[in-house]
């Protein structure tokens, strides 16, 4: 409420929601990271963007993109240029920024929760024989590959734009290629955080917290436990991944 951005106002409330009834356990006088303190006001932006971008989206969907227009009514044809995708482009270009930061906020998180240094006495990489087993280890550096490759991803699609066909499409939208680069840096995005939840329903079992959570965050935990089972030793789980990234796709975490 002190900034009134909308975007950090949704996202704090979402926090709080989702926190309302948890007991966390450490020493709460101790300043936490930038990445477990500001998440309002940095995934704030990327809120409000993707809010905004409905009525663009709906306006596209419902107008006309024809070349030429044809007036129904006295047969006249007008050569028009309204296939031209700009906003859309442009809107896309946008969420992969917005995607890009989310990464790396997700990259930030699994670093405090596999680290000892960080993690408020849970043991190294979330494995109770660390020096037996890997555990977290492969997937916080999955992780990082995937901040990565969405950063990459994450540049412009709209500014590549060449002349081609005789210059008749001597400057493109490349409203698809923006599409398509945004929905790959969706599905990236999508199995990083599904990781992070798993590494985090992890260290809530390591402490025996499930009875510390509110009640929302247990209905979170409930959901990644129905498909990912609490990792004792190594084990493959790229199943578990691509289960708890269904779950977020279909909206159920």
């Amino acid at each position: 409420d002190m900034k009134g951005h909308p975007g950090q106002r949704n996202v704090a409330a979402f926090i709080r929601e989702h926190l309302a009834g948890s007991k966390t356990p450490g020493d709460s006088a101790r300043q936490g990271c930038y990445s477990l303190r500001c998440p309002p006001q940095g995934l704030g932006p990327a809120w409000e963007a993707f809010e905004d971008a409905r009525p663009v989206i709906e306006r596209e969907i419902n107008s006309a993109n024809d070349n030429p227009l044809i007036d129904p009514e006295t047969g006249a044809l007008y050569r028009a240029g309204n296939f031209y995708g700009g906003h859309i482009a442009r809107l896309l270009d946008t969420w992969k920024l917005d995607f890009a930061v989310m990464a790396n906020w997700a990259n930030a998180l699994m670093a405090v929760l596999v680290d000892p240094k960080f993690n408020n006495g849970l043991p190294p990489n979330l494995v109770s024989e660390a020096g037996v087993n890997s555990g977290f280890k492969g997937m916080q550096l999955s992780v990082t590959s995937l901040a990565c490759a969405i950063r990459q991803i994450a540049g412009p699609s709209s500014i590549h734009s060449l002349p081609t066909e005789e210059y008749n499409q001597d400057v493109v939208s490349l409203g698809m290629h923006a599409a398509v680069t945004a929905l790959d840096a969706l599905e990236c995005l999508r199995n990083e955080v599904a990781m992070v939840l798993i590494a985090a329903a992890q260290a809530v079992d390591l402490r025996s917290a499930t009875a510390k959570l509110g009640t929302r965050n247990r209905r979170v935990h409930a959901a990644i436990r129905q498909v990912s089972d609490f990792l004792e030793r190594d084990r493959p789980m790229e199943q578990d991944v691509a289960d708890v990234a269904l779950l977020i796709a279909g909206g159920e975490l």
